[in-house]
């Protein structure tokens, strides 16, 4: 049986694992914070940083020096998420439910032990409140997993 071979650019997945870490940061990342995190050499964390903040994926802060999520970053995570063919099958259902509790309903998929807003419908003349689409929660931090525990097996601690 032929093996297939695998084409992968090694500088392409190390910017994509210091996009997955700052995702995971609170508030940014220095240069010195992602290059140990990742085992990566502090000169070409810089230039991944640097990179990607030239493009407008990053911003970095005047003040602390930390590098975070830029604006064309997050216009990219919305195109994808316009694009998912599960908003649109899922937004008449969360439409009726929203008319029918007068209340912001939230559209979440499960990604591991976490829950990723994908899409928002509030009613009208609701405030505007904060937009999570594309937040990422914590399962056990969001109502959106009141409707999953059926699916998932029991856990032996005592929550």
């Amino acid at each position: 049986m032929a093996t297939q071979r695998t084409y992968l650019v090694p500088s392409t997945m190390r910017a994509m694992r210091v996009l997955e870490f700052l995702a995971h940061s609170k508030r940014g990342a220095s240069i010195s914070n992602v290059s140990r995190s990742l085992a990566l050499p502090k000169s070409s964390t810089y230039l991944l940083l640097k990179t990607l903040e030239q493009e407008g994926y990053l911003q970095r802060s005047a003040w602390s020096g930390k590098f975070y999520f830029g604006v064309r970053l997050v216009r990219l995570c919305r195109s994808a998420l316009a694009n998912l063919d599960l908003r649109e099958v899922a937004r008449p259902w969360l439409t009726n439910l929203m008319r029918q509790t007068g209340i912001t309903v939230h559209l979440a998929v499960l990604e591991g032990n976490e829950a990723v807003i994908i899409d928002r419908i509030s009613p009208p003349g609701s405030a505007a409140g904060a937009d999570w689409v594309s937040r990422r929660l914590d399962v056990n931090c969001t109502g959106s997993a009141r409707r999953w525990p059926p699916i998932f097996p029991k856990s032996n601690s005592s929550t």
